[in-house]
C-alpha cells in the first residue's frame, strides 16, 4: 500500500526453513497470492498451554520456560519470515500462520494454526464416588483429528480396580468426528482413593489427552489439552436418610454430588413451598448464597423454621455477610462475618467432639480432612447466641481461632446448621471425609 520501490526478497517457513517464495516485486494495491504445501514433522511441538504441560505444585504451576512466563499464550511454532526491501533497506517481519475467514452473522475471524494430536479422549466426569459394590459407566469421547484412523481405547485402573471391557476398537473415523464409548468400572473393596486414565493407542503409539474447545467472541478461539484423568473414590461411607429436598442457591453441585453416593434429591420451588408435605424429607439444604440471591427467602425461611420445629433438619450453607435478603437466616441469633480460612491444610480441631454430628452414623476423625482442595471455608459466623454449638475450630497461620464455621442449633424437634466450610468445592473433588462430614449433617437425630 505505497507506491515505494518494494521487493518481497524472501518468504520462509520457521523452523522449517522452507522457501515460499523469492524476489518478488510488490506493486501498489496489488495482492499477491501464494500457495505452498508443506508436511508438519514430529519435531513441531503440538499445541499447548506452556502453564499446563506439567503438573503444578500447590498455589503454583511448573513451567519448563522461564521466558513465557507473563506471556497470554504460548508462542507458535510455525512461523513465517518475510524480508521485505524498502527502497534498498532491508526490514525482517515474522508472523503466526493464521487462518482468515468470513463468517455471515459476525464478519472475518482469524483462527491460529493448531498443531494436534491424531486423536484426543475425553472422560465425561471428573469423579467417580463409590459408597458400595456396584459398578457405574463410565463414558469416554473419542474425537479424532486425521481421515480414517484405527485404532484402540482403553482405561488404566489403580491397583484393585477393574474395568471392562478392556478396550474398545476403533476403525476407518472420519476426520473431527465425535464418538461415545462406554465401560463399567469396579471399584476396590477396601476405601482407596486413585486415578483412571483413557489411552489411545494407534499404530503402535500412545495418545493420554483430553480435547476441549474454547469459543467465544471476544477471545481467540483456542484448544485446551490436558491428561484425561477422572479421580475414583471408594468411600467409607454411611448413610442414614435418604430423601433430601434442596433449595438452589447462586450455583453449586452439591446435589449431582449427593445423587452419586445414593441419595434421592429434590429442587425445591420457594413459589410453592409453602404446599409442600416437608415433613417427607430427611433434610432440607440450601446452596451457596441463597440468602443473597433469593427475595422469597424472607418469607420461606418462617416454613423452614416451622420444619425444623416439627422434626426436620435444615442444613445452610455460606452466605456472605453483604447483602443479605433478611437477617433472620435461622431461628436463633447469628451474625456473618468475612472470616475464614484459606489454608485447605489448616488444622482443624473437633471442639465438640461428643456431638451425634460428629459420631453418627460415620465416626469422624482428624483425616476426613485430609486432601481438601482450595480452602477449609469462608464466611463464617462471628457471633451467636448460646443456642448454638460450635462443632470444629480452624485458622490460619498467624489468625485467631475460628469457631463459627459449623454450628448447631437444636429447635423444637429438629435441627438447624450453619456450616460455611467449603462443602460445594470439597463434594465435586471427591473429598472422602467431607462426604462422611455432610452425611452426618444429613443424618443429625431429631429429638
Amino acid at each position: 500500500r505505497s507506491n515505494q520501490t518494494i521487493t518481497l526478497k524472501s518468504a520462509t517457513l520457521l523452523p522449517l526453513n522452507t522457501s515460499l517464495a523469492e524476489n518478488m516485486m510488490l506493486k501498489y494495491n496489488d495482492k499477491k497470492i501464494i500457495e505452498s504445501e508443506f508436511q508438519v514433522t514430529n519435531s513441531i511441538p503440538k499445541t499447548e498451554h506452556y502453564w499446563l504441560t506439567k503438573p503444578g505444585t500447590l498455589g503454583m504451576y511448573a513451567i519448563n520456560d522461564e521466558s513465557f512466563i507473563g506471556l497470554p499464550e504460548t508462542p507458535r511454532s510455525l512461523k513465517v519470515q518475510f524480508k521485505v526491501d524498502i527502497s534498498g533497506k532491508e526490514f525482517i517481519i515474522e508472523k503466526d500462520i493464521v487462518h482468515k475467514y468470513v463468517d455471515p452473522a459476525i464478519g472475518e475471524l482469524v483462527r491460529p494454526l493448531e498443531i494436534v494430536n491424531p486423536a484426543y479422549a475425553t472422560l465425561e466426569q471428573d469423579v467417580f464416588l463409590f459408597s458400595d459394590d456396584n459398578k457405574q459407566q463410565v463414558t469416554v469421547k473419542l474425537r479424532t483429528e486425521k481421515e480414517g484412523l484405527s485404532g484402540n481405547l482403553s482405561i488404566n485402573t489403580p491397583k484393585d480396580w477393574s474395568i471392562s471391557p478392556k478396550s474398545h476398537s476403533f476403525s476407518n473415523l472420519k476426520k473431527g468426528e465425535e464418538t461415545f464409548y462406554t465401560f463399567e468400572l469396579s471399584p476396590s473393596k477396601e476405601s482407596s482413593e486413585g486415578n483412571i486414565e483413557a489411552t489411545i493407542n494407534i499404530d503402535g503409539k500412545t495418545y493420554k489427552q483430553s480435547f476441549t474447545s474454547i469459543e467465544y467472541n471476544h477471545i481467540p478461539a483456542q484448544i485446551v489439552s490436558l491428561p484425561s484423568v477422572a479421580k475414583v473414590v471408594r468411600l467409607d461411607l454411611k448413610i442414614e436418610g435418604n430423601k433430601i429436598g434442596y433449595i438452589k442457591g447462586a450455583g453449586d453441585k452439591v446435589p449431582e454430588c449427593l445423587q452419586s453416593v445414593g441419595y434421592q434429591v429434590e429442587m425445591l420451588d420457594l413459589d410453592n413451598i409453602g404446599n409442600l408435605n416437608l415433613t417427607q424429607y430427611d433434610a432440607i439444604i440450601l446452596g451457596i448464597r441463597s440468602f443473597n440471591i433469593h427475595e422469597k427467602l424472607k418469607f420461606a425461611n418462617e416454613t423452614l423454621f416451622k420444619y425444623v420445629e416439627n422434626g426436620g433438619n435444615v442444613i445452610v450453607q455460606y452466605n456472605t455477610n453483604r447483602r443479605l435478603k433478611t437477617d433472620k437466616i435461622a431461628p436463633f441469633p447469628i451474625k456473618l462475618s468475612r472470616d475464614r480460612v484459606t489454608q485447605e491444610n489448616a488444622e482443624v480441631r473437633i471442639i465438640s467432639p461428643d456431638h451425634s454430628v460428629m459420631n453418627y452414623p460415620n465416626k469422624i476423625t482428624n483425616k476426613d480432612f485430609e486432601g481438601w482442595v482450595q480452602e477449609r471455608g469462608l464466611y463464617f459466623a462471628n457471633e451467636w447466641s448460646s443456642d448454638w454449638k460450635a462443632i470444629l475450630s480452624s485458622n490460619d497461620n498467624n489468625e485467631p481461632a475460628r469457631n463459627g464455621g459449623f454450628l448447631v442449633a437444636p429447635y423444637g424437634k429438629g435441627n438447624y446448621i450453619y456450616s460455611g466450610y467449603s462443602w460445594f468445592r470439597e463434594l465435586p473433588a471427591g473429598v472422602p471425609g467431607a462426604y462422611r462430614i455432610f452425611a452426618n449433617m444429613i443424618a443429625i437425630p431429631s429429638r
